[in-house]
């Protein structure tokens, strides 16, 4: 620690120390079919209720997954589906 603080989100400890901060983590996450719009809507829907609580998103990431369906007579047929995470954070008042 530090005698002054000059960056944010820094917390003055009782020993007249400033500190840095302490952070709370959450995460928003969709998965589902191949409508991947409505998924990445839904998903920073999501992210920005969050932001308006003080949280900041660190990572977003977007994953396909192909699923393979079995259909009759042994051919089989590819569908797309899509998860999405986001990982975020906020300050935590000591």
């Amino acid at each position: 620690m530090s005698e002054a603080s000059s960056r944010p989100n820094w917390w003055l400890a009782w020993d007249g120390k400033w500190y840095p901060p302490r952070w709370a983590y959450h995460y928003v996450t969709t998965s589902g079919g191949a409508d991947l719009d409505g998924l990445m809507g839904q998903a920073l829907r999501q992210a920005a209720l969050l932001g308006q609580q003080g949280w900041e998103a660190l990572n977003f990431t977007v994953q396909s997954h192909a699923i393979k369906l079995p259909i009759v007579l042994g051919a089989t047929a590819t569908n797309e589906a899509w998860s999405i995470f986001c990982l975020m954070k906020r300050p935590v008042t000591p």
